[in-house]
């Protein structure tokens, strides 16, 4: 797969060409793109020319398997089609568990409708940025950079007055915008270039919105009506923009479950068929040995230490745009995501180790769970709405609680907030029937006393926390499956916005012969 010019006399540097002219010098790859697409596509070259046996063939079958292992769809066998029956029978190589790699924004996106994903991410061409995207960008970089200074730690300007620091700190803010902002007059599209403009008056509001959280979050009233029912700490640093890449599969979601306190332990095909019932059930595909691989950004990671000594962490997600309704904000998957990401890290393979084995990938299951930080709350910022993070009635009512505590499922009891005094108003979790006393049909990995434990977790947080699992390997089986039952959320219902040609959303297929209604 690598190609050495040198033998051939080199390349010329101004042209490309090698030393007699011409391109021959890369041969059969010379028409190829220097990418993971292009590297695939030299590999099946390689398999299908070269004797299985051949040096060729199985440097191809190498490098096709390390990008496989990097979550590259393409360089995966299952996912080729028209292949000969040879490869569906005993292939001399082993069987990897198949892995899907989402980022959390399509983990979110899948939920609500994946057929719609798949509209605007599969069968779709380029776009251009929106106007709305490239604000919240912009948006990020400024708080990043104004927390990259430590304008919102609590040593900023301690002695002053606090309307002295909060006019500082939104001064600053305003003054890395107006660095960083785009000249709107040199947008063409007269429709783009007003939205811009528009979004470019409500800058101001936005940003005191951030430097209120800024210097209020260090505040001993910051939390208002909600500060006798929890505390957030005293903020001691925080990262942005931080990168993360997680990979687990239900083993490491069983360890949790079983650790879980009033659980009967149950096997990972027992755990599989639970899960699919909290999601409605497993769209075709779904393998009990699926590995989940997410990657993204964390808008802001904070270190808080609390009162007793204690650490935790805080996850903020940056928020521009309408303001959503209360459940999807407590059961937002981003932050489920970025939880995940913490617990799970993905870590380089040791020395000699098959990066294919998820045990490769440093500690996995109940050592992971062991060792993993210890999440406080998890929250969405809506900075054009709201001056502090998952406000209603008051600031952090709406926050995302833990998905897992001690080695566990969230196994605590539910912190009431202002106005949501039980889980219930705002933790979504199924609205089944889960009597202790009647196990389901179709359950032939779980008997009666593991079901009736698992049912008397009913309205618990630790319910909720493997509903909010379940939904991301939902998303991960229904991204690689061919035939899919959809049901769009109630809220995506709402803005939908391929509703005119998604099946799912219109409940109905629209054909040059007939149309047929759901």
């Amino acid at each position: 797969m690598i190609v050495d010019p040198g033998a051939d006399g080199g390349v010329d540097p101004e042209t490309g060409d090698g030393a007699d002219g011409g391109n021959d010098v890369y041969g059969e790859y010379a028409g190829l793109d220097a990418d993971p697409r292009g590297v695939v596509a030299a590999a099946r070259v390689a398999l299908a020319v070269n004797p299985a046996d051949s040096p060729e063939a199985r440097d191809a079958a190498a490098a096709l398997a390390l990008l496989a292992d990097h979550g590259v769809a393409s360089a995966d066998p299952d996912h080729w089609a028209y292949l000969p029956h040879a490869f569906d029978g005993e292939s001399p190589q082993p069987e990897h568990a198949p892995m899907v790699s989402l980022s959390p924004s399509s983990v979110d996106r899948l939920w609500e409708c994946p057929v719609c994903w798949m509209l605007e991410n599969t069968f779709a061409g380029p776009r251009p940025s929106a106007i709305a995207t490239s604000f919240g960008t912009l948006i990020h970089a400024v708080a990043q950079r104004g927390s990259e200074e430590g304008i919102d730690l609590p040593g900023f300007m301690a002695d002053a007055p606090h309307e002295q620091r909060l006019a500082a700190v939104t001064e600053r803010l305003k003054a890395i915008y107006d660095e960083l902002r785009p000249d709107t007059s040199l947008i063409e599209d007269p429709a783009s270039r007003y939205a811009a403009i528009r979004k470019d008056e409500g800058a101001g509001e936005t940003l005191a919105n951030i430097a209120s959280y800024f210097v209020d979050g260090n505040e001993a009233g910051y939390l208002g009506a909600n500060a006798k029912y929890f505390d957030i700490g005293r903020l001691e640093r925080a990262s942005c923009e931080e990168e993360f890449a997680a990979r687990f599969d239900l083993g490491d979601i069983l360890a949790a479950y079983n650790a879980t306190p009033g659980v009967e332990p149950v096997d990972r095909h027992g755990l599989s068929e639970l899960m699919g019932l909290l999601v409605g059930g497993w769209p075709e595909g779904m393998r009990d040995d699926l590995i989940v691989r997410l990657a993204g950004r964390i808008d802001r990671k904070e270190i808080r230490t609390l009162p007793d000594g204690g650490t935790r962490v805080r996850l903020i997600d940056y928020k521009t745009g309408q303001l959503p309704a209360v459940s999807q904000i407590v059961n937002d998957l981003q932050l489920v995501c970025y939880q995940l990401g913490l617990t799970f890290p993905e870590r380089p393979a040791a020395s000699g180790q098959s990066q294919s084995k998820g045990g490769s990938f440093g500690p996995r299951g109940a050592e992971a769970l062991a060792i993993a930080p210890e999440i406080g709350q998890s929250a969405l910022f809506h900075v054009e709405h709201k001056s502090a993070p998952a406000h209603s009635r008051a600031p952090e009512g709406l926050h995302q609680p833990a998905l897992f505590t001690s080695g566990s499922l969230n196994a605590h009891a539910y912190t009431p907030r202002s106005y949501f005094p039980n889980p219930a108003k705002i933790l979504d979790m199924p609205a089944i029937a889960l009597d202790p006393s009647a196990r389901p049909e179709g359950l032939a990995n779980v008997d009666d006393a593991q079901w009736a434990a698992f049912a008397s977790l009913n309205g618990t947080q630790a319910l909720w926390s493997l509903t909010m699992i379940a939904r991301v390997f939902y998303t991960a089986v229904a991204s690689r499956c061919e035939h899919l039952m959809a049901h769009p959320t109630a809220n995506h219902l709402k803005h939908c916005r391929m509703g005119a040609v998604c099946p799912a959303c219109a409940g109905r297929i629209d054909t040059v012969i007939e149309t047929r209604q759901a």
